[in-house]
């Protein structure tokens, strides 16, 4: 099933939210939370749509990207994933600051 981000948004969020508040997440924190592991599938083998795309645009083999893109997933991506997901006051910062969250 090829999803992209917006459809995977759809098609999870509606699902999961309740589960999400009645585990004590706010809203906007699984907003952030969904939104980073999505676009972190678009780079990920097998789906992958975002790197075929870079592929196609930069004229280069698969196995030439897979090495440096995996690269940046685990030192640049994953780290990112975690902070958005256990470190709720950083998801949170920019919403309170705006006066969005109190």
């Amino acid at each position: 099933m090829i999803v992209n981000d917006l459809t995977g948004i759809i098609l999870t969020a509606p699902l999961l939210l309740p589960l999400v508040v009645a585990m004590g997440i706010h809203p906007i924190h699984f907003g952030a939370i969904i939104g980073v592991n999505l676009a972190m599938g678009g780079v990920t083998p097998p789906y992958a749509s975002i790197l075929y795309l870079g592929m196609r645009i930069g004229k280069v083999e698969f196995l030439d990207i897979l090495r440096p893109a995996m690269t940046f997933l685990i030192l640049g991506y994953v780290p990112v994933v975690f902070l958005t997901t256990f470190w709720p006051d950083l998801s949170m910062w920019l919403p309170r600051v705006m006066g969005f969250v109190r």
